[in-house]
């Protein structure tokens, strides 16, 4: 069987969320939509996909994702002016379309057993209120037979709407249906011009059939919301876990470009990059839990041991040009996220008091800090996002391997600060990430007044006490870590939503000014 899956619109119904990626790439529980779609269907089958806006994403996601399935590829030419519409964008298709075929939207998900269909022409339905009929091309049934279609029009509740998935087994009437009507439908060129000669020769059932309309901002919130974990996304990137790989999605081209280089300096800590093109690069999925579900305090001083090893490598570096290094990657880029941050939420006010304990806000915090002595940094290859779940495991080998890592250090990819990674790790025990996916956390605030509260691992100051050690042991010193960990926790906020971003500000706030404190 042939599917055929349109992912030609711009998805004006998506937007902001839809700014920098095709709506078919949106994820729902890790996976893009059109992989839910694709999956639904057996490795025998034949894709004809339908390109238009970013459409190269959609080509490119594919082809890594999924090889070993055949796909054919259509250009739409005209997917955002007057005439197009699904109608159009299906008739693009009709030359790799010439027998029978399904045919769904990119952005549908669906929960049907396909065995369990008529033969013949059909269209899956649903019922929806009236006051939406407007919305919808709409089904009158008879017996299980459509007996009237009125496309986006107000209608009365005796009508079903037309879910988008369809099977056409009459292919020749319906493209001809389709090229000899050209009416338009709020300047589009609908579907149901070729189901309505379908209606009036060989007929067409109607299949009622549970939907999900992605499509709609509303509808995939919600569905987001729905997902058992904390939602971690952040804008122009995304991590997808699709045919026992992980794909990365950047809208910025040059954090692939940048990630893929890192990756092969050091092929014995990263994964190896299986393929990549300017969105997207993936690697296999590798067996083992993240550090978060299988670290201890034993296993933690063995790791340290593994990355001083293996990833650490010391740098010879000039000493200025690692100053100007840290201090863009420090001061310019934490003033540019707290701007931001502030930018995302103007009316907000910055605590002078977290959990009754007074505190300096922190536009008056970066006054206090002393950059300089950040930017004395010790200059080493580089993870540069050294947190738990980033380190994966695997016990029946006894190996280590590390993923996401960052594209570069202020623009530098064969260096960075030491003192960095070693903050990640350090922030990564204060602040459980694990748990706050589970959403094992509280954000109350009053004014200027802010209470945080956050689940901590039973076990914590094992780790600690193994960091500092580490500490000890290779001259590292804590008080810059304390600052480092601070600014990471206050750089990140702008990155994620409320209420982990206010947790964010206030738990880096709390940390400066111990910080600071100890200093002085």
């Amino acid at each position: 069987m042939k599917i055929c899956i349109l992912t030609a619109g711009k998805g004006s119904r998506m937007q902001p969320i839809q700014k920098n990626i095709n709506k078919a790439l949106l994820p729902i529980d890790g996976k893009p939509i059109i992989s839910h779609i694709i999956e639904s269907f057996s490795l025998e089958d034949e894709f004809v996909i339908g390109l238009g806006h970013l459409g190269k994403q959609v080509k490119d996601f594919i082809s890594s994702a999924y090889p070993e399935r055949v796909f054919h590829f259509v250009d739409i030419d005209n997917f955002d002016g007057c005439g197009n519409g699904p109608g159009y964008s299906l008739l693009c298709c009709k030359q790799k379309l010439q027998e029978p075929f399904h045919f769904l939207p990119c952005d549908m998900l669906f929960d049907h057993n396909l065995n369990d269909v008529p033969d013949g022409n059909w269209i899956g339905t649903k019922i929806v209120s009236s006051k939406e009929s407007e919305n919808f091309c709409n089904i009158l049934i008879k017996n299980k037979k459509v007996v009237e279609i009125k496309d986006k029009q107000h209608c009365s509740s005796e009508y079903a709407v037309f879910t988008g998935f369809l099977h056409i087994e009459d292919y020749e009437q319906f493209w001809k249906s389709l090229e000899n009507d050209e009416t338009l439908i709020d300047d589009e060129r609908q579907i149901s011009n070729g189901l309505q000669g379908l209606l009036e020769t060989s007929g067409l059932f109607a299949v009622d059939m549970k939907w999900n309309d992605m499509g709609d901002l509303t509808n995939y919130q919600n569905a987001k919301n729905n997902e058992n974990d904390y939602n971690f996304e952040k804008s122009g990137e995304f991590t997808f876990f699709v045919n026992n790989k992980i794909i990365k999605f950047f809208a910025d081209t040059a954090n692939v470009s940048n990630r893929v280089k890192r990756s092969k300096l050091k092929q014995n800590v990263f994964p190896i990059v299986q393929h990549d093109n300017e969105n997207f690069f993936s690697y296999q999925l590798f067996e083992g839990e993240t550090f978060y579900s299988c670290g201890t305090p034993k296993l933690f001083k063995q790791l340290l041991e593994w990355l001083s090893g293996n990833l650490w490598t010391k740098k010879n570096i000039d000493k200025k040009i690692l100053m100007k290094s840290c201090q863009k990657f420090y001061y310019e880029k934490s003033l540019e996220r707290l701007k931001s941050f502030q930018n995302s939420n103007p009316n907000y006010i910055f605590p002078k008091k977290i959990n009754g304990v007074a505190v300096t806000p922190i536009p008056k915090l970066f006054e206090k800090i002393n950059w300089d002595m950040l930017y004395e940094g010790i200059p080493s290859f580089i993870h540069g996002d050294l947190q738990f779940d980033n380190i994966i495991y695997n016990e029946k080998l006894n190996k280590f391997i590390l993923i996401d890592w960052r594209q570069d250090f202020a623009g530098e990819i064969e260096f960075g600060d030491l003192y960095y990674d070693i903050a990640k790790l350090y922030g990564g025990i204060l602040l459980n990430y694990d748990y706050i996916k589970q959403g094992l956390f509280n954000v109350t605030q009053d004014g200027d007044q802010l209470n945080i509260d956050f689940k901590v691992r039973d076990n914590s100051s094992e780790f600690i006490q193994v960091l500092e050690e580490f500490f000890e042991s290779n001259g590292i010193n804590k008080k810059v870590i304390l600052l480092l960990v601070g600014l990471i926790y206050i750089n990140m906020a702008p990155l994620h939503n409320s209420p982990f971003n206010f947790l964010l500000i206030g738990l880096g706030t709390k940390i400066l000014n111990n910080a600071i404190s100890v200093l002085d």
